[in-house]
């Protein structure tokens, strides 16, 4: 029951990084502990369960350059989007004859590595996401239209959902082109 225990505050405790040692003393007892006691200390490769075998010495400085290393590769936090707005079109404004409509986005911070900014027209994703702040919808139709613009991150998750804003689009007709001709 005690190794059970103890094999469990073992799991409990891995997601603190350390390193695990685990040993046998002289009556057979396995001990786990987070520094080598003596020559048998084995350090637990946490990731695949199976106990490696190394010196004392060897497994210190393997938990050294592996926590050296964990520090180096760590990357900064995700900061928090103060401002993110469509600054043009804006809100209620009507696009006449433009098969090309630019829309300009404010991000402050600026946009963090990683990130994309994906256009959504009438709650329907257009094009593809962009890490650039200067986007555009092409050929888009005739008529009132919601647009808004997300943010996700390198894993795809959302992180901020700008407000949307309702664009009137005025094509000319080909009919009324055809009509003034005659």
């Amino acid at each position: 029951m005690k190794r059970i225990l103890r094999f469990v505050l073992l799991l409990l405790i891995l997601p603190c990084n350390a390193a695990i040692y685990q040993s046998t003393d002289q009556d057979g007892n396995i001990i786990y502990a987070d520094e080598p006691i003596g020559n048998n200390s084995r350090l637990l490769d946490i990731g695949t369960d199976k106990p490696t075998s190394t010196s004392s010495e060897e497994s210190i400085q393997q938990n050294k350059s592996a926590q050296t290393s964990s520090i180096e590769n760590t990357s900064l936090p995700h900061q928090d989007y103060v401002t993110f707005e469509v600054l043009s079109p804006k809100n209620q404004e009507t696009v006449q004859n433009q098969t090309v409509i630019p829309i300009k986005v404010k991000i402050e911070p600026q946009l963090q590595a990683g990130d994309v900014l994906q256009i959504f027209v009438d709650d329907q994703a257009w094009g593809t996401p962009s890490p650039s702040t200067d986007l555009t919808l092409n050929n888009l139709g005739r008529g009132s239209h919601i647009i808004y613009i997300v943010i996700y991150d390198k894993k795809h998750v959302m992180v901020k959902k700008s407000f949307p804003i309702t664009i009137f689009v005025h094509l000319a007709s080909v009919n009324s082109i055809n009509a003034n001709k005659q």
